[in-house]
């Protein structure tokens, strides 16, 4: 019997970078549209209801080719216990308040036990000193911790583990 798939869960900027539709970086683009192809399909992969409800401030002219990207990936609502995991964070000092919508990513890939977070969020979410304090704040309340990487991180150990097999 196949082991089940492990769980991915994407932030908004997983998603976005997609297209860079501002046309920021095109490195950061490519790689994300290889993350997608290349990673995405041995995974279970989810977004949360912040996620989507983020994605509805993009451009209208936009938003057909980003849901039609999302066809097939399951949602994970926003629950009171994700809003209590969320408040914790914030009342601890890991987010500032104005990043609440962070707060929330995270706690919904922690509550959900999904096993990998993806985001390009440098500054509030993946940094390694913002990821450690996240880490050392789920442990001490049991709670389920969720790797944090970046779309590129993740291709580049998918690809190792690839080319080791």
């Amino acid at each position: 019997m196949a082991s089940p798939k492990q769980k991915i869960y994407l932030e908004t900027s997983a998603v976005s970078a997609y297209f860079d539709f501002k046309q920021q970086d095109p490195v950061r683009k490519a790689v994300t549209q290889e993350f997608w192809i290349s990673v995405l399909p041995a995974y279970d992969v989810y977004v949360g209801s912040i996620t989507l409800l983020e994605l509805n401030d993009t451009a209208p002219e936009h938003q057909k080719e980003i849901f039609l990207l999302l066809a097939g990936i399951s949602e994970l609502r926003i629950t009171g216990e994700i809003e209590s995991l969320a408040d914790a964070y914030l009342s601890a000092g890991l987010f500032p308040p104005a990043k609440r919508p962070d707060a929330i990513h995270v706690a919904t890939a922690s509550n959900n036990k999904t096993d990998f977070l993806v985001s390009w969020n440098q500054q509030h979410i993946t940094r390694p000193h913002r990821a450690k304090l996240i880490q050392d704040f789920n442990a001490s309340r049991n709670l389920f911790i969720p790797e944090i990487t970046t779309p590129e991180d993740l291709l580049i150990s998918h690809r190792e583990e690839i080319h080791h097999q």
